[in-house]
């Protein structure tokens, strides 16, 4: 279900989408129509985000209760009969996927945030983030997933604290295994935003994340009290990636170090299906998608990987094993040659390779739609 309403602008990111359609001015749907002097979006959108220009919004004659976007990315509050063309603006409307969350909390992307001034000990803040779950959607201590998220955080807990020092707690930890830092809502996510020199588990005992008011993470103990980010995910937009595979998008990655042909590979990807997912070497259907793949392979210390692109069906017709029909390759120079009757292709730390024949051993990449994938290995360095 999608609502129809004047855009709301959440992030500098949607406001250039916006500035870069057209025209000179524009109406949003931000509007201290029903309470002077509280803006609110039209959408229902919570987000802290605004632009105004220097001196806005003023209410210039005591009339001026809705939001232009100039081309130069400033807001302007003017008058509501500018509707009847008194100024010469274009209406920009805007169709989304709602995010409704709790009263209290605000929405950034599809997630919900509450930040809790309460003090507890790391455990105790993540069972209380739990305890606030509903059938829609489950809560935990927040993960951080990249930097436009985390700069949301700094602004909303900025925004509760004022100037004064503040640390949070945000659902990272190794008290599990030590050295493997995981996320309490189960996210897979490479982004890290450690201080210098973090995390160094100082006297053997740090094995809980704090979020600092510079945006650097630190290790600290676990029993300390400090206040919370809780955050929670609606529950049909959860991935529910299996353990130890990485989610990216929409799909989940499994780095499969155990050597194997192209077809054996093929086929032990495909094993990992269910019916819900189906299983196969992995396709790159862009280049996030490969600065991805290639980013996890390099975290857990390999290069080379076997990839779901072979043409073993027709000599030069290159398809990926899922199906995906993609346009986007990224050959090295000179490749695909065909040289020894090579059929199957691989990718090394930049680009994609292709192997000597079908028959030579290497590690790989799974995905699922949900995704899986493997690496290149000679046979005897296995």
């Amino acid at each position: 279900m999608r609502s129809g309403h004047l855009a709301s602008v959440t992030n500098q990111q949607e406001q250039n989408f916006i500035k870069d359609v057209g025209g000179s001015e524009f109406w949003i749907g931000f509007t201290d129509q029903q309470s002077e002097g509280l803006f609110t979006w039209t959408d229902g959108t919570s987000s802290m985000f605004t632009s105004w220009a220097e001196g806005e919004p003023n209410n210039w004659g005591g009339n001026q209760n809705c939001a232009l976007l100039y081309l130069n990315g400033a807001w302007d509050d003017t008058e509501l009969f500018c509707l009847i063309g008194t100024v010469n603006v274009h209406c920009l409307s805007e169709t989304k996927s709602q995010t409704i969350c709790p009263p209290g909390w605000l929405a950034f992307e599809d997630h919900c945030y509450l930040y809790v001034r309460d003090a507890k000990t790391f455990n105790e803040a993540e069972t209380y983030c739990m305890s606030l779950s509903n059938p829609m959607r489950s809560g935990h201590l927040a993960s951080v997933t990249n930097r436009q998220e985390q700069n949301f955080m700094l602004n909303y807990v900025n925004s509760v604290e004022g100037s004064g020092f503040w640390t949070c707690w945000i659902g990272f930890t190794d008290q599990q295994s030590e050295g493997l830092y995981t996320w309490t809502d189960g996210t897979s996510s490479l982004f890290t935003f450690w201080g210098q020199g973090e995390p160094n588990n100082n006297e053997g005992n740090q094995h809980c994340a704090l979020l600092y008011l510079n945006g650097a993470w630190d290790d600290t103990e676990c029993n300390q009290r400090k206040s919370f980010m809780c955050k929670m995910v609606e529950t049909r937009l959860q991935k529910r990636c299996l353990s130890s595979w990485m989610a990216f998008g929409d799909h989940c990655y499994l780095y499969v170090r155990d050597a194997k042909t192209f077809n054996e590979a093929e086929t032990y990807c495909m094993s990992s299906s269910n019916p819900m997912r189906s299983g196969h070497l992995a396709s790159v259907e862009n280049g996030q998608e490969q600065k991805f793949m290639l980013d996890y392979v390099k975290s857990v210390g390999w290069s080379e990987f076997w990839i779901g692109f072979t043409d073993q069906q027709s000599e030069g017709l290159y398809t990926w094993t899922d199906g995906t029909l993609s346009i986007f390759t990224s050959w090295a120079g000179g490749e695909p040659n065909n040289r020894r009757n090579q059929d199957c292709a691989f990718m090394n730390s930049t680009e994609f390779l292709v192997s000597l024949r079908e028959s030579d051993m290497m590690i790989m990449y799974c995905e699922f739609e949900t995704r899986l994938f493997t690496g290149l290995e000679e046979k005897n360095t296995l």
